[in-house]
């Protein structure tokens, strides 16, 4: 019975999540017919639309980074999915407004989908909109997918009935069997219907209106306990780690290494988990330097990023010469 409880709030959980999933492909669609947009209704070239558009997404990507950072070191998953869902739903919303007809009265422009109907507040509109969307797709890009696979692979820690397990993870194989075909199945009807729809206004304001609903289902099922506290609290990567080495160590560019190795802040990892000091790329390891060795060091000085542990350092050193390596046999 444990086992059947556990699929049946796994099954609502992921259908909650799956939603934003969903959304998220209708929008793309909308996304995905904006040169149209640029060209037919505000008179741009086929290039310049292009170009806005190509910018758009690349700092949409450049933005992933900044906010894999942020969820790992000060948000959590859920607070950036959240986040970003409202953000892009927002965006979305903007994008709707940009259109002639909707401002038209207020801004005194004709509700024409021509060039001379596009006015400067159209403009704002528009190009807001494709900040919140950039902000929105970058958030999103790094949450959901973690968010999903969490609860793609659930497991009954408390259940040692290994037939009862395997009935589980068949009845978790079915869902996401059917919850992938519902995914292309919204694919194919969304691009379908949406295409057929010839008012841009109506065909921005569906994906808007889709997202806006998800986004309140998925913090419904949250409210009513649906999920379980998974992304809660920023867990830390490998990426937070690289970059409190990177901080901590030009904010002691002026320190001088100790001789002894073992002078260096070894953290409170264990024993088995901690790696040894190497010598290489020197330049880390000031980022261990405890400002005097007989003072402590407490958490609140690891969390101003001041001074990382060895085991921290070492791991920032792997993952450059790994960057490194790759880069040159690329190069080759």
């Amino acid at each position: 019975m444990a086992c059947i409880k556990l699929s049946g709030e796994c099954t609502i959980a992921c259908t909650m999540v799956s939603g934003l999933k969903w959304a998220h492909i209708v929008a793309e669609y909308a996304l995905f017919v904006l040169i149209n947009y640029l060209t037919n209704t505000w008179g741009l070239g086929f290039a310049h639309a292009a170009g806005i558009i190509n910018l758009f997404f690349g700092i949409s990507k450049v933005l992933e980074i900044c906010f894999a950072f942020m969820a790992d070191a000060y948000l959590g998953i859920f607070k950036m999915l959240l986040l970003s869902t409202l953000v892009y739903s927002i965006g979305l919303a903007f994008l709707t407004m940009s259109t002639p007809p909707v401002l038209s009265n207020f801004a005194g422009n004709c509700n024409r989908y021509e060039a001379e109907c596009v006015g400067p507040i159209q403009k704002a509109f528009f190009f807001t909109s494709l900040v919140l969307m950039g902000v929105g797709m970058a958030g999103k890009a790094v949450s959901l997918d973690a968010y999903l696979r969490h609860y793609q692979t659930p497991r009954d820690d408390n259940s040692n009935d290994l037939n009862n397990q395997q009935v589980y993870d068949e009845e978790e194989d079915g869902f996401w069997s059917v919850n992938n075909l519902l995914v292309i199945g919204i694919s194919v009807v969304a691009a379908l219907a949406l295409s057929n729809i010839k008012p841009w206004d109506i065909k921005f304001a569906i994906p808007a209106i889709f997202s806006f609903t998800a986004t309140l289902v998925f913090f419904a099922g949250k409210a009513l306990g649906f999920y379980s506290n998974y992304g809660d609290k920023p867990e830390g990567s490998a990426l937070t780690t690289v970059l409190r080495v990177l901080v901590a160590a030009t904010y002691k560019s002026c320190h001088e290494l100790p001789v002894n190795s073992d002078e260096l802040y070894q953290g409170n990892h264990n024993s088995a988990n901690q790696l040894p000091h190497t010598h290489g790329c020197g330049c880390f390891d000031k980022a261990a330097i405890v400002s005097s060795p007989t003072k402590r060091v407490d958490k609140e000085e690891e969390k101003k990023w001041k001074v990382c542990s060895v085991t921290e350092v070492e791991e920032t050193k792997l993952t450059v010469q790994t960057v490194g390596n790759i880069s040159g046999k690329r190069r080759k």
